[in-house]
């Protein structure tokens, strides 16, 4: 089992519905996503009530995982739109590659910054 977060090729292969190469509860969450995701597609409406549950809770396991293996954020770190889930569970997959590209961005757009300027973000 890895400790911290997968890679980005790493979640977008899992959400593609490639089975993941290394043990993370994430990439398997992510799977499984999408999975109903598919399944979704070919359900008729009466089941989709146990479809969506099941999604919910899987989004959920995914962020309550990313709250363990995350360090706190300091207090005045800004705060992203989605949940980790939100932005895994895969109903439109190239809505997961932008949002994780996004986030990659904004990570490499902060290491930019001077040390001091980061600090009072």
């Amino acid at each position: 089992m890895t400790h911290g977060l997968p890679s980005k090729d790493a979640i977008l292969a899992a959400c593609r519905g490639f089975p993941p190469i290394q043990d993370d509860p994430i990439l398997d969450a992510a799977l499984e996503l999408a999975v109903l995701h598919q399944t979704r597609e070919h359900t008729p409406l009466c089941g989709l009530d146990a479809i969506d549950a099941h999604r919910a809770r899987l989004m959920s396991a995914i962020d309550c995982w990313v709250l363990m293996v995350t360090p706190v954020p300091f207090a005045a770190a800004r705060v992203h739109t989605h949940t980790m889930g939100q932005v895994i569970r895969p109903a439109d997959r190239s809505d997961v590659h932008r949002a994780l590209c996004h986030t990659r961005r904004a990570v490499l757009r902060l290491r930019r910054l001077p040390r001091r300027t980061r600090r009072r973000l």
